[in-house]
């Protein structure tokens, strides 16, 4: 799994945002208003997750005027452990 190579696909997708990586999911923490509406955008992105070795990839949700800082507060998704 390469989170630099997912984030540069991306990047040439239009998708800008920077990756997390958690196990096989590859969560999307999208910078500068990455929209991501439009169901075949998602899916070409989700298809481009898969080719980079990730089984699922999910969005992060981020809103406010600091949601584009790497620091952010609340910054990293949750995962759930059983």
């Amino acid at each position: 799994m390469s989170v630099l190579a997912l984030e540069e696909a991306l990047r040439r997708l239009g998708v800008e945002g920077r990756i997390e990586a958690r196990e096989g999911l590859a969560v999307l923490v999208p910078r500068g208003g990455a929209d991501l509406a439009e169901a075949s955008l998602r899916r070409r992105a989700t298809a481009l997750a898969r080719e980079h070795g990730f089984t699922h990839l999910a969005l992060e949700l981020v809103d406010g005027p600091d949601a584009d800082r790497d620091d952010a507060p609340g910054d990293g998704a949750a995962l759930h452990r059983d």
